[in-house]
């Protein structure tokens, strides 16, 4: 896993702390909309790589797999 990837995971997880730590706060002052795009705007970064790494993962492995044969 890369370091901008943990990165952006680890970003994401102190958002998703701060929200349900102070959920009460967050509710009461009607911004759970502001944390949610900020959520889903962290994860997205780390959604693009991950796709780009998986769909090369499954070449390699394909490759593998055909030159048993």
């Amino acid at each position: 896993m890369s370091s901008q990837n943990k990165g952006t995971l680890e970003e994401a997880g102190k958002i998703a702390v701060e929200v349900i730590g102070n959920a009460r706060t967050v509710s009461a002052l009607g911004i759970k909309e502001y944390f949610q795009q900020s959520f889903t705007n962290t994860l997205k970064v780390s959604h693009k790589f991950i796709l780009r790494t998986s769909h090369a993962s499954a070449i390699l492995f394909a490759i593998a797999q055909a030159s048993l044969y």
